[in-house]
């Protein structure tokens, strides 16, 4: 079967499945090129691929463009950043994901709902205006699930000023990205500016026993805030604040640019979540050189491989709490009911839970008794809290996962087993 036949076949079938959800669309469309008395003209696309479908609808106070039922053989990420338009207001036509992606870093795969300046019938990202728009990208088994319309969906929608303010963050990723980019080693990101300071502490550890001398410390991005750099505070070298969706972010950014240019020659970046990050991504792209993954075990923050007696140490009369010292109901310290929780309901809702506590702990005269998780950090860095080798060995299976990144032999003999 040659490959114009078995494409046609292809998109037979794909007809067959998007017909209800386009005879709807179209209805739709229709009644809006009828109308004389609505705000917005709304035009409506679908785009029905071979794993799943996109619907595109854009809202503009001036023209409206009749239905149009696109089939395509190839799979929705190719169609996404390749075929998807958007008209501008003074006409031109662009391709929706590159203008987006200035804004907007999202996954758009199965799933994802976005509404775009639908509301005012437009939105304006960097120099350009645009009609507002509604996408969905949906699999072809939700077909069967709509009624009349599909109208009352519910979308992510953005502001003008949140897709301001989702530029500015997206002008300083690409800014951070690039920066990284002359670093043709092995890269380690850590979420958050402590965990690196726990991680290299281990490291050194285990060094010093001879083990993991594969791995090197300058792999770990260490970085912090301005501060940190002028004051070199643990030797941190880089400007950053990092977060766990801006690391989501970055790791997208690589797979990204990695996979439209092929030229690229890439080296390896590895990002490190916490395992209680509910949003951390694990990733696992072997051909574009980008992994992720999260600490062990489950539901904990890199402060819990230490015992408790160490996470507890005491630093200039202040220590690090954890949340079930506190009663659930009254906040208060259940060994010293004269140590409360103070603060907003995201410090008062950890009483009671397993996590780590760093602020608002005060005693009976007000005074702030919680020691930071960054002092904490940084007296683990500099050697000031005395570590035990059973807590150091917690961190072994950290450095065993970036081996199995970074190492070619040991890379190979994973995927045989």
């Amino acid at each position: 079967m040659g490959g114009t036949e078995k494409e046609e076949i292809i998109k037979r079938e794909i007809s067959r499945k998007i017909k209800k959800l386009a005879e709807l669309e179209e209805k739709q469309a229709i009644n809006g090129l009828s109308a004389v008395d609505n705000e917005f003209k709304i035009s409506r696309k679908v785009f029905a691929c071979i794993d799943g479908f996109i619907i595109l609808r854009t809202f503009s106070k001036t023209h409206l463009d009749s239905f149009e039922l696109f089939i395509s053989p190839l799979r929705i990420g190719w169609v996404v950043k390749n075929q998807l338009p958007i008209k501008t207001k003074d006409g031109q036509i662009l391709s929706l994901f590159k203008l987006i992606n200035l804004a907007i870093r999202i996954n758009w795969g199965i799933g994802t709902k976005l509404d775009i300046g639908s509301q005012g019938g437009g939105i304006k990202i960097n120099n350009f205006e645009i009609d507002g728009f509604q996408i969905m990208i949906l699999s072809y088994k939700e077909i069967e699930q709509f009624k009349d319309t599909i109208d009352d969906i519910d979308f992510i929608i953005y502001s003008n000023s949140e897709i301001q303010k989702l530029t500015e963050e997206n002008n300083e990723l690409r800014f951070t990205i690039n920066e990284l980019n002359v670093i043709n080693e092995p890269l380690i990101l850590t979420e958050g500016k402590t965990d690196w300071k726990h991680f290299v502490s281990a490291l050194r550890y285990f060094h010093s026993k001879n083990q993991f001398l594969e791995i090197q410390e300058k792999w770990f991005l260490k970085f912090g805030s301005k501060d940190d750099v002028t004051n070199k505070t643990c030797d941190t070298t880089f400007e950053f604040e990092n977060s766990v969706s801006k690391l989501n972010k970055l790791l997208d950014s690589y797979i990204e640019a990695r996979t439209i240019d092929k030229s690229i020659v890439p080296p390896i970046r590895i990002g490190i979540f916490d395992s209680d990050e509910k949003q951390a991504k694990s990733i696992i792209d072997k051909e574009n050189k980008v992994y992720s993954f999260l600490i062990e075990p489950n539901e904990i923050s890199t402060e819990f491989l230490y015992s408790e007696d160490e996470i507890k140490s005491s630093v200039d009369g202040k220590r690090l709490y954890i949340g079930n010292e506190f009663n659930s109901k009254t906040k208060r310290l259940i060994n010293n009911s004269t140590i409360n929780l103070g603060g907003d309901n995201s410090i008062l809702n950890k009483a009671g839970k397993n996590v780590i506590i760093d602020c608002d702990v005060y005693d009976e005269e007000g005074n702030n008794i919680a020691l930071s998780k960054e002092k904490f950090a940084q007296e683990i860095y500099y050697d000031r809290i005395k570590i035990s080798e059973n807590s150091l060995n917690n961190f072994k299976i950290i450095f065993d996962k970036i081996l199995e990144f970074t190492s070619p032999t040991r890379s190979d003999l994973q995927s045989v087993l």
